[in-house]
């Protein structure tokens, strides 16, 4: 992992263990903010529920339909 990411990830995962919410903007077309993402989810236990949005154009609707 680069350190941007992990120093990132650790900050963050403090935030996130005192609070309920985390809200997470990036600039589309990084790889840096999806691979923080899957680091922070991968820190919380598998008991924890977790609601994950993401924003997805809706010229990718029937796509994603269709592998639903």
């Amino acid at each position: 992992m680069e350190l941007a990411v992990s120093k990132a990830t650790d900050e963050l995962a403090l935030y996130w263990n005192r609070n309920y919410f985390l809200m997470i903007g990036e600039i589309h077309g990084t790889k840096e903010v999806p691979s923080l993402v899957a680091h922070l989810l991968l820190l919380r236990s598998p008991r924890d529920p977790i609601l994950l949005g993401l924003e997805i154009p809706t010229t990718e609707q029937q796509r994603i339909g269709a592998f639903l």
